[in-house]
């Protein structure tokens, strides 16, 4: 068993694998599928111009909105416009700039919003999973660095994105609502609220649920307490009308720009597409949370161990991630777009792996844990690839045509790995073998296709000058 300073130690040498890993995989560029693109125009446009539309910029994006003769970002605000109040105040200091300083600032604030913020998921689960009295310090370790290590966390780290900071929030809103479940109190129901209001302003539907359950969720932990639960929604509402706000300075209407103007490049819809397909492709098949992070199948037996023990705080979270997964899964058909795996659920991981962490945590078989320990590394091999392009060229449903190459490679996983093997090595057997598997012409296609996006002109002069016969 290990003592205080030696847990402190193990703590400690995570944050610091965790912080290399960001410094080594950090982008210092955008890709060109728009997204990133749009959030740094809004970072450069506020805190360069002190403005929100988006017309004299560094960054070109599709996923934008013309409203009233300008262009503006059709991503939800609050994200970009705290990066774009950093960098202002970094803009005022040092006159960096985007036009002269453009890969470091990108860098930089991927660095901030990415590699930061993994750090915090691990401390704060490693602490959180430390207060369960099952199982080693050591397994907990294991745990919470597979949290951010294994799963699309890590993916999505090296570049500015609203789902990695929301995942951070949401596992805070379990933290301190689990918290308050010990120890209730007006302050700890007021600090669940700004949670919630946070996980809001970074990802809209996931806050939905959080204030929806804010309030019930203090009510029955909290004594059944009218004055503490509406204590946490006045917050929640508070947050919300500041979010309102944000949008009314930003674009003379409350609503984000994508609702607003009638939807961006993004418009949740059940529409043209196979239900049983979409759902089975977005938790098994190759965009599947269980297929990419295979870890969280110890979430049933976890559930099992913890059974008699939920908290007021797990059956709220845990009904946070069922609604979020059930929302995502019938209210959008395009697979999170041109993105690595399905992006859309990475809010609610924190919390799922820590559910699962139990199953690990009660195993004492040698095979149980053996398993264990080769799901986690199939977890870190597929976040790795996504790393290598979280925003690449993906199957996208019904926006890939027939017969369409992403049709013949659907697997994100797939398609980075391809991609990333010839970049590195395009006479390597692992290349050779997953072109001749997909096809000499669909993968040349798809491999010109994927660096013209990731703008790697080397490898796109490569694969260009190739013929399509060409073996």
């Amino acid at each position: 068993m290990l003592t205080r300073k030696e847990t402190h130690i193990l703590k400690y040498l995570g944050a610091a694998a965790v912080a290399l890993l960001a410094l080594v995989f950090t982008q210092t560029d955008v890709s060109l599928s728009g997204n990133e693109a749009s959030r740094f125009a809004v970072v450069q446009a506020w805190g360069e111009q002190r403005v929100f539309h988006i017309n004299s910029t560094e960054f070109r994006t599709v996923d934008r909105i013309v409203r009233d003769g300008k262009v503006y970002s059709d991503k939800p605000l609050p994200l970009s416009w705290a990066l774009g109040s950093v960098h202002a105040s970094v803009h005022a200091c040092t006159g960096l700039n985007f036009h002269d300083n453009y890969h470091l600032l990108i860098y930089l604030y991927n660095l901030l919003a990415g590699g930061l913020v993994n750090v915090l998921i691990f401390l704060w689960l490693f602490d959180h999973l430390r207060r369960r009295r099952e199982g080693t310090q050591e397994k907990k370790f294991v745990i919470a660095l597979g949290a951010v290590l294994g799963s699309w966390l890590l993916s999505y780290s090296v570049t500015v994105n609203n789902h990695t900071p929301a995942a951070l929030a949401f596992l805070g809103w379990f933290i301190v609502l689990d918290k308050f479940g010990r120890a209730p109190g007006r302050r700890l129901a007021a600090v669940a609220g700004l949670t919630a209001g946070i996980v809001t302003a970074l990802d809209i539907p996931t806050g939905f649920f959080c204030c929806l359950a804010t309030p019930l969720v203090l009510y029955f932990s909290g004594g059944k307490n009218w004055r503490l639960a509406g204590t946490g929604l006045a917050v929640c509402a508070a947050a919300g009308i500041g979010i309102a706000g944000l949008n009314m300075y930003a674009y003379d209407t409350i609503l984000p720009l994508y609702v607003a103007n009638g939807g961006g490049t993004f418009t949740p819809g059940t529409g043209r597409k196979d239900h049983l397909f979409y759902a089975f492709e977005a938790l098994l098949g190759g965009r599947g949370l269980l297929s990419y992070q295979p870890f969280l199948l110890f979430l049933l037996p976890g559930l099992g161990f913890f059974r008699k023990k939920l908290s007021c705080a797990a059956w709220g979270a845990l009904a946070c991630v069922l609604a979020c997964i059930v929302f995502y899964v019938v209210m959008t058909n395009e697979f999170g777009g041109a993105a690595y795996g399905f992006r859309y659920f990475i809010p609610v991981l924190p919390v799922l792996w820590y559910f699962a962490g139990a199953g690990f945590l009660g195993t004492r078989a040698r095979w149980k844990q053996g398993l264990a320990g080769f799901l986690l590394l199939w977890g870190v091999a597929a976040s790795l690839t996504g790393a290598y392009a979280p925003f690449c060229l993906s199957f996208e449903g019904y926006r890939s045509p027939e017969h369409h190459l992403t049709r013949a490679i659907r697997s994100s996983f797939a398609g980075n790995l391809l991609t990333w093997s010839y970049e590195t090595a395009p006479d390597s057997a692992l290349t050779r073998t997953l072109r001749r598997h997909y096809g000499q012409e669909v993968s040349r296609r798809y491999l010109m296709s994927s660096f013209l996006m990731l703008k790697k002109v080397d490898a796109l002069g490569r694969i260009a000058r190739e013929s399509p016969q060409k073996k």
